[in-house]
C-alpha cells in the first residue's frame, strides 16, 4: 500500500442515512469535540483517548485501535490489534503496541504522528459524521503458528456514523472529574469500509463498529466491562465500572435507527471453559428503562440472548495502573443470538479485572464478574490471594493448555510427560521444567517462564524484552538458552509466557543462598575458583561487543549511546521506582540520600554504552564443567557502563557472605582479585568502581524494600516489621557506611 500504488487511493466511507445536527448533538456533544481538547497541566493522569473497533459481519476480519495522549506524562499510547483469517486457518492476531511514544511528535489539534517508520492519522471528514483513520508500521504476530514474528501493518478505516454520539455528560466520578476543565466522553456506532494489509497480504471489506472519544482525568485502578454489539437494525453499548469504595457505575445506550435510549440495567452471566477457542459462554441482557430520542419518543425495550466467542486476545495495560502492575485485560469478538429470533448481533466484549489481592480491587463484583474455577461469581475478598509472584506446580488445566499451545508451535501433537519446579528460584519469576513428548519425534526438555501473578519485585515485567535479549545473544559468543516460542497473550495460561530449551548443568541456588547450603558450598575450592574465574571472563565477554550492532538498542530510548546518558536513564528508572513503587514505605533514610548522592556524583564518560545484564551473578548462570553453559534471567537488562554489572556481582557476593554473617567461600578470590580477573579478561581498566559500588547497593536496597512490602501484603510481616526490614538490613547498613550516613540500626530483624 505505497503512496504510488493505485490501491492506496483513499477509501470513502460507506453510504449511510445523513444525520441531522440535532441527532449529532442530542446528548450534549459538540461538533468540535472530534478534535484535541485543552488539558489540566496539574493532573498527571490527564488522558485523551480516541478508540475504534470494527468487524466484518461474518467474523473473518476485525480490529481495534486506541490512540491515547497523556500530555503530563509526555507520552502517546498507541495500540492496534488486527484479526485476520485469510492467511492462517483459524486466524491470527497481529498487533502494534507502543505505550511510550514521545508526545512531542504528536500533531495537534489534528491527530497525526510520523516517526521512525510508525505513522498514524485520523482526519474527520464531516464533524461527528464521518472520518478516516490510517496507520502504518512494524507489528508483531501474537497468536498462531507465526507468533512472535515481525511484519508490517497498513490499515485504513473510512467510517460513517449510523447514530448520534451518546454521552453521559461531564465526568462526576472520583478520578474522572475536573473542576476547571471540560472532561467528558462519547460513544458512537458506525459503518466502515476497511482495508488492511499484513505484510504482502491485503484485504478490503465492509465492517460495522463503535468508536469512543474521552478526555479528562483517568483513574485506571479499577475493574470494568465494556460491550458494543450491533446488527443491521439494532446497536447497543455499555460500560460498567467498579471503583473501590463506590457502587458499580453503569453507562450505555440502546439504539434502533436514529432513536437512542439510555440503559438502565445490564445482566451478564458467563461460564468459563478450558477450551482456548471458546474460553467462556453465557448470556447478555440489556434493558433500556430511561430514554432519549431526537424525535421525542420514549423507548423501553431490551435485547437478550446467548453469546459465543469468535476470537479473543489479551492486552497489557499494566503501564497505566498506579503503581504499574498486572491485571487481567481481554478483548473478545462475540456473537449474540437474540431470544426474540431477530438478526444476530456481533461486537466486542472487553473486561479488565484487577487481580485478587490488589489493594484497589473493588469490594463489590461487577454484574459481569468473571466466574471462578468452580463456576461461581468471583467474589473473593481483597487479600485472599497474595499479590506476589508464586511458583506453583502447573495444574492439569495448565498442562492441557500448554500441550495444545506446544502442538501448534511444533506442528505435531504434544503430551506433557513430566512437569516440575526448579529448586532455589528467586522472587521475580515463575518457572516450570517440562518434558514434552512430541508425536513421531523425540522428547523435548523445556523451561516455561511465566509472567508473575500479582504485583512483584519490578513495576513491569517485559517478557518480550527478555526474549529479545536471549535471541540477540545468539548473534554473540555469550551462551544463552534457545527460545522456542513466546506467547504474549493471556489466553493459553492466563498470563504471558515463553518457552526455552532446557540446558543441562547446575546453578548455585538463591534460596537458601549457595554460601549456606547446596552443591556449590560443598564443591572443592579449586572448582569454586574455576566457577568464579569463568563467570568473570564471561562477564567481560558480554561487555566486549557493541550492543547496538547485535540488536540490544531497544533497551534504552532512542538517541542514548554513551555510558553517561544510559546511566542517567538508569538513575531515572530507580528514582521512579523509589518515588512510586516504594511510596508506602517512605521515608527510606538510606535509599533516598543514596540516590541523591549518585545523581550528584555520576561519573562523566563518553565511552560507548555496553550491555548491562542487570542481575549479574553466578546464581543466574548454568554451569557445566565449571564453565557457564548459559547466562539467564534478563529482566533487569539495560545499557550502560560495564562496571554496573561488575559492581553488582561483587556487591551481591559480599551480601550473601559477610553481609549475612558467613565467610566468603574459599574459592572466591575477594573483591580486588575479582576486579583484576575481570580486567585481565576484558583487556581494560575498571573505572569509577566506588560510584558503581554505591549504585549496586542502592539498587539492592530498593529490591529488598520491595520484597519487604510484598511480605507485608501477604501478612508474613506486620507493617511495623516490614518498615524496619526495608530500612535496616545488612545492605542498608553497609551502604550507610559508604555514604557516611548514620546507621539505620543494629543487626537483627526480618532481614538481619
Amino acid at each position: 500500500m505505497s503512496e504510488n500504488d493505485p490501491a492506496t487511493t483513499p477509501l470513502e466511507p460507506p453510504p449511510v442515512p445523513e444525520l441531522s445536527i440535532e441527532e449529532l448533538t442530542g446528548f450534549g456533544i459538540r461538533l468540535g469535540d472530534d478534535h484535541h481538547h485543552p488539558y489540566d497541566p496539574a493532573d498527571i493522569s490527564w488522558n485523551e483517548s480516541w478508540f475504534w473497533d470494527w468487524f466484518a459481519p461474518d467474523g473473518t476480519f476485525a480490529g481495534h485501535c486506541r490512540i491515547g495522549h497523556m500530555p503530563n506524562q509526555e507520552r502517546v499510547w498507541l495500540w492496534l490489534y488486527l484479526f485476520d483469517t485469510a492467511v492462517v486457518p483459524g486466524g491470527e492476531w497481529v498487533c502494534i503496541e507502543q505505550p511510550w511514544l514521545d508526545h512531542n511528535w504528536l500533531q495537534v489539534p489534528t491527530l497525526a504522528y510520523d516517526r521512525l517508520g510508525l505513522q498514524f492519522r485520523h482526519e474527520p471528514l464531516h464533524p461527528m459524521a464521518s472520518g478516516r483513520l490510517t496507520l502504518h508500521g512494524p507489528a508483531r504476530i501474537v497468536t498462531g503458528p507465526r507468533a512472535s514474528t515481525v511484519t508490517t501493518i497498513d490499515v485504513e478505516v473510512a467510517w460513517a456514523a449510523t447514530g448520534g454520539p451518546h454521552s453521559p455528560g461531564q465526568g462526576d466520578v472520583r478520578g474522572h472529574a475536573s473542576d476547571g476543565f471540560d472532561a467528558s466522553r462519547m460513544e458512537q456506532p458506525f459503518d466502515a469500509t476497511v482495508r488492511h494489509a499484513i505484510g504482502s497480504h491485503e484485504v478490503t471489506y465492509a465492517a460495522r463498529g463503535e468508536r469512543d472519544h474521552s478526555w479528562g482525568p483517568r483513574f485506571w485502578n479499577m475493574d470494568w466491562t465494556f460491550l458494543a454489539l450491533s446488527s443491521s437494525t439494532r446497536r447497543t453499548q455499555f460500560v460498567e465500572v467498579g471503583i473501590k469504595g463506590l457502587d458499580p457505575i453503569l453507562l450505555g445506550y440502546l439504539s434502533t435507527g436514529s432513536a437512542t435510549s439510555a440503559l438502565g440495567a445490564v445482566e451478564i452471566d458467563l461460564t468459563d471453559h478450558d477450551d482456548l477457542a471458546m474460553p467462556f459462554s453465557g448470556r447478555v441482557a440489556v434493558h433500556a428503562t430511561g430514554s432519549h430520542s431526537v424525535e421525542g419518543n420514549r423507548i423501553g425495550h431490551s435485547i437478550a440472548g446467548s453469546i459465543e466467542v469468535l476470537t479473543w486476545c489479551g492486552l497489557d495495560v499494566s503501564h497505566v495502573l498506579t503503581p504499574p502492575r498486572s491485571s487481567d485485560y481481554r478483548r473478545s469478538l462475540i456473537r449474540l443470538t437474540p431470544d426474540d429470533g431477530g438478526e444476530p448481533l456481533m461486537g466486542w466484549l472487553e473486561t479488565n479485572r484487577l487481580l485478587d489481592g490488589d489493594p484497589d480491587k473493588p469490594e463489590s463484583p461487577l454484574r459481569s464478574a468473571m466466574p471462578d474455577e468452580d463456576g461461581a461469581a468471583a467474589t473473593a475478598a481483597m487479600g485472599d490471594a497474595p499479590p506476589v509472584p508464586r511458583n506453583e506446580d502447573a495444574s492439569d488445566t495448565d498442562l492441557r493448555a500448554l500441550s495444545a499451545w506446544l502442538s501448534t508451535q511444533f506442528g505435531a501433537p504434544v503430551t506433557i510427560a513430566e512437569a516440575s519446579r526448579p529448586e532455589g528460584a528467586g522472587h521475580s519469576n515463575e518457572t516450570w521444567l517440562v518434558t514434552a513428548h512430541v508425536d513421531n519425534s523425540h522428547d523435548r526438555h523445556l523451561v516455561v517462564r511465566l509472567q508473575p501473578t500479582g504485583v512483584g519485585v519490578f513495576p513491569e515485567y517485559r517478557l518480550d524484552h527478555q526474549v529479545r535479549c536471549m535471541q540477540a545473544l545468539g548473534t554473540t559468543t555469550i551462551p544463552a538458552p534457545i527460545v522456542t516460542g513466546f506467547e504474549p497473550d493471556i489466553g493459553p495460561l492466563g498470563r504471558p509466557f515463553y518457552v526455552m530449551e532446557r540446558i543441562d548443568g547446575v546453578v548455585p541456588p538463591d534460596y537458601p543462598p549457595y554460601t549456606l547450603a547446596g552443591w556449590f558450598l560443598e564443591a572443592a575450592e579449586a572448582d569454586q575458583a574455576a566457577v568464579y574465574a569463568s563467570s568473570l571472563a564471561t562477564l567481560a565477554a558480554l561487555h566486549a561487543f557493541d550492543p547496538f550492532e547485535h540488536g540490544f538498542g531497544f533497551l534504552v530510548p532512542d538517541g542514548l549511546r554513551t555510558e553517561q546518558d544510559c546511566l542517567d536513564h538508569q538513575l531515572g528508572y530507580w528514582r521512579l521506582y523509589l518515588d512510586h513503587f516504594l511510596a508506602d514505605l517512605a521515608p527510606l533514610p538510606v535509599l533516598t540520600p543514596g540516590l541523591d548522592w549518585l545523581a550528584a556524583n555520576r561519573p562523566v564518560s563518553e565511552r560507548p554504552a555496553r550491555l548491562n545484564w542487570g542481575d549479574a551473578r553466578i546464581s543466574n548462570m548454568i554451569f557445566r564443567d565449571n564453565t557457564p553453559a548459559a547466562v539467564i534471567d534478563w529482566e533487569m537488562a539495560s545499557l550502560g557502563a560495564p562496571e554496573v554489572d561488575l559492581a553488582w556481582y561483587t556487591w551481591l557476593e559480599h551480601f550473601f557472605a559477610e553481609g549475612i554473617g558467613f565467610p566468603y567461600l574459599p574459592g572466591y578470590p575477594g573483591e580486588a582479585a575479582a576486579i583484576a580477573l575481570y580486567e585481565a579478561a576484558a583487556g581494560r581498566t575498571v573505572e569509577a568502581f566506588d560510584w558503581h559500588t554505591v549504585f549496586a547497593g542502592v539498587r539492592y536496597a530498593a529490591v529488598l524494600a520491595r520484597i519487604a512490602a510484598m511480605r507485608i501484603a501477604t501478612g508474613e510481616l506486620s507493617p511495623e516489621d516490614g518498615q524496619r526490614a526495608a530500612r535496616n538490613n545488612p545492605n542498608t547498613r553497609r551502604l550507610a557506611g559508604l555514604l557516611d550516613l548514620p546507621s539505620p540500626g543494629e543487626p537483627g530483624g526480618p532481614f538481619g
